[in-house]
């Protein structure tokens, strides 16, 4: 209305400023541009597992700024072998340490990872073998293969005070397909002696001077050898699929049938015994399980 005054309250009430984002290293950008580069090159590498490691030792330089070099230990009885190293180790590749009294050992057998921030001070550490590759503080993480602790990585530098919490972590990540490779590496080992093994039988088994067929239990046979087939007078074709009964003379399929029940029933481990084939050749026939 005229004349009135208007009176308004204004009440201030305090509000919080926005928090601001922690400010993120410098060379962040790099590190993640260095682990995607890693990672191409461990894709390259194709499950090789020698491949594998230097694809790691080979990218740290680039994700640990600070870093003078990486190394791949792999323990070899009480010793650890450096079997993949960059930077300035690059030429300690094969090089022979002690296992125990260092903090590489102590990381594999307590499974954790370990950071030393002055090797000229720190008593965990073999202080000879920092001072002949030139290491002055260091990171070092524990390597795996299906869970048994086989060796570390480690990443170096000729300064103090190299790596931070952060970098432990980021070391830890890269050892994934280290523990990847160990398995495929692993796994292809084991097909290379399984595929000798099986060219070893089948080198004996088809220069033996003795016919040897491999029957099923129902009597057909499912691998015969070049003299089987000569005894028996017929080609490994024709005998394939077809059972010992259709070879044998009727009056030792009964006798044949009744052993072999018995050695299936578990009352005999093998038998031997004479027969004659279909073509009037006798021969001595012997079976195990």
């Amino acid at each position: 209305m005229a004349g009135e005054k208007i009176v308004r309250s204004v009440s201030l009430v305090p509000v919080d400023e926005p928090q601001q984002m922690a400010p993120q290293p410098r060379h962040l950008p790099h590190q993640l541009a260095a682990l995607l580069h890693m990672q191409d090159l461990v894709s390259s590498a194709r499950g090789n597992l020698q491949g594998i490691m230097d694809a790691v030792t080979g990218s740290a330089l680039g994700i640990f700024p600070r870093a003078a070099g990486a190394v791949i230990e792999l323990q070899d009885g009480q010793e650890f072998v450096y079997r993949s190293v960059s930077g300035t180790a690059a030429d300690k590749l094969g090089l022979r340490l002690r296992l125990g009294n260092s903090l590489s050992g102590r990381c594999m057998s307590e499974g954790i990872p370990l950071v030393c921030a002055d090797a000229a001070t720190d008593p965990r550490v073999d202080r000879a073998a920092c001072l002949a590759v030139g290491v002055r503080s260091m990171a070092v993480v524990p390597l795996y293969d299906r869970g048994k602790p086989v060796g570390v990585l480690k990443i170096y530098s000729d300064e103090t005070d190299s790596f931070s919490d952060r970098d432990l972590l980021a070391a830890q990540l890269i050892t994934g397909p280290l523990a990847n490779g160990f398995a495929a590496a692993t796994e292809a080992q084991a097909l290379k002696t399984s595929r000798q093994a099986n060219q070893r039988f089948l080198a004996t088994f088809h220069q033996a001077a003795v016919g040897i067929a491999h029957v099923r239990l129902d009597g057909h046979f499912m691998l015969v050898n070049q003299r089987f087939c000569e005894i028996a007078g017929r080609s490994s074709r024709w005998l394939i699929g077809r059972t010992f009964q259709e070879i044998t003379h009727p009056e030792d399929v009964e006798t044949d049938l009744g052993y072999l029940q018995a050695m299936i029933d578990g009352k005999i481990p093998y038998y031997s015994a004479d027969h004659v084939t279909l073509g009037l050749t006798w021969i001595r026939r012997s079976r195990s399980r």
